[in-house]
């Protein structure tokens, strides 16, 4: 747990290696004074963490399981938190983000929660895709979902507060846990294949949809319901 130390100082604690070979779980809070051009975990894996050398954060030893954002950044650089094998839990929800960036959690393949803060009213394109999260309460500010936004991930239920103004092409493709369709109004633009492949869905309300756009619910081969 890092949060009094300065970026520079423990990052190089890191990369000298002491004890890490022994390193289970880290907790990383970033504090308010941090620079938003260092908030980058890519390379807690695979990628393009700018903070770390490459043959540092391969190594399989590296296991971080929770982040915890404190800074009062509107914006990170895209996919910040990808493919980070081992992160379960992110807490963003004291930071003052307006958008999560693409492919923010992109491939993190055992991620169980996330918070998000109420001043976000964008997720990105593959924000969640490839992902292990099940629940997730959206922003009361929300009102556009990415495309592929959670393509192929295992999300089941989302909480919704809001309404979204515009959901991208894909948002939602091979969820096949997924439950039930997002609430939308009379104004909400959709896009083809939003629900491709989401064979979980049952029953469908459509009295709200101006439009169903090609392809919107191809492939969801168990629906037996159908209300227009």
């Amino acid at each position: 747990h890092f949060e009094s130390y300065n970026l520079e100082k423990y990052i190089d604690i890191f990369w000298k290696g002491i004890y890490l070979h022994k390193l289970a779980e880290l907790t990383v809070k970033v504090p308010e004074s941090t620079p938003a051009a260092a908030l980058d975990f890519e390379y807690c894996s695979t990628a393009n963490f700018h903070l770390m050398p490459p043959q540092f954060s391969m190594d399989p030893w590296f296991k971080v399981k929770s982040i915890i954002l404190t800074v009062k950044k509107r914006f990170l650089p895209p996919g910040v938190f990808s493919f980070m094998p081992y992160l379960k839990f992110a807490d963003l929800s004291e930071t003052e983000l307006e958008i999560l960036p693409d492919r923010a959690f992109t491939g993190c393949s055992n991620l169980e929660e996330v918070l998000l803060p109420d001043t976000m009213y964008s997720l990105g394109p593959d924000a969640f895709s490839m992902t292990s999260i099940e629940k997730l309460s959206l922003p009361s500010s929300l009102v556009f979902i990415g495309a592929r936004c959670f393509a192929s991930s295992l999300i089941t239920e989302i909480e919704q507060k809001s309404i979204p103004k515009i959901i991208k092409t894909r948002a939602f493709e091979g969820c096949y846990n997924l439950r039930a369709p997002l609430a939308i109004g009379p104004e909400t633009v959709l896009s083809t294949q939003t629900y491709a492949g989401c064979t979980s869905l049952t029953e469908l309300d459509l009295e709200n949809y101006r439009v169903v756009p090609s392809s919107f619910f191809v492939g969801c081969v168990n629906i037996t319901k159908v209300i227009i």
